[in-house]
């Protein structure tokens, strides 16, 4: 198993600037430090271990940078992903059909809300503004304080929140969901076992892991020409 990756990168830092051992100490025992090919042997054992973290496609001289780039994809099931779709902007996953996903999460804002704190079924206020959701399939946790480990696991969160959504139960959310013949057709298309809360949290976690951002730095970082300024 490589070394993580924050690891990785202190490690990098300490060698290229000297840190260690601390200047104060070297003043008095000036002959200590790493040697020449001390330094290169742990750079190049850097190297070798980043090597696990390099992203597919990243050219050959970005390969051993700390900074990779974004993917332009993620594995994910077309079916599920337009079923996700559907159910990310459904407000019926709310008590009283008026907050959907996207209410907090809208795309068209750099899927945010832009408030300072979310507001929930019956103008309730959350603690915490709504992070991004783009990119999101890229965390290492999820929420502000890193309380769900999945995308799936965050999607079940909000809709039996009494602040955010307020739905008591998936039964009551999957009873609404079900009068809907086109949905529940597409759903169960997908989804072979049927409605429930950990398929649709699955089915949104499939939609909003598609929602990558890969930008022209990203394109350089795979050998593409420099960014335009």
């Amino acid at each position: 198993m490589p070394a993580p990756e924050a690891d990785l990168a202190k490690l990098e830092t300490v060698v290229n600037e000297r840190a260690m051992p601390p200047k104060l100490f070297r003043l008095v025992h000036w002959t200590t430090g790493l040697r020449t090919d001390d330094q290169r042997a742990l750079l190049d054992w850097i190297a070798s271990q980043r090597r696990a973290y390099a992203t597919r496609g990243v050219a050959p001289e970005f390969a051993n940078e700390p900074v990779q780039p974004l993917p332009d994809s993620l594995p994910t099931d077309t079916g599920k992903v337009a079923v996700g779709r559907q159910l990310f902007n459904d407000v019926r996953l709310s008590a009283d059909n008026t907050i959907s996903c996207a209410s907090c999460h809208t795309l068209s804002t750099g899927g945010v809300d832009g408030k300072k704190v979310s507001s929930g079924v019956g103008g309730q206020l959350g603690l915490v503004d709504a992070p991004t959701v783009f990119n999101a399939a890229l965390n290492d946790k999820q929420f502000r304080d890193g309380r769900a480990a999945t995308l799936q696991e965050q999607a079940g969160g909000p809709p039996l929140n009494p602040v955010e959504m307020a739905s008591r139960s998936w039964s009551e959310i999957i009873d609404k969901l079900k009068q809907d013949s086109s949905l529940t057709q597409q759903f169960l298309t997908v989804y072979r076992d049927g409605w429930s809360g950990a398929n649709i949290t699955d089915a949104i976690a499939q939609y909003e892991t598609t929602l990558l951002t890969p930008s022209r730095f990203d394109a350089y970082l795979r050998g593409g020409q420099a960014c335009a300024e």
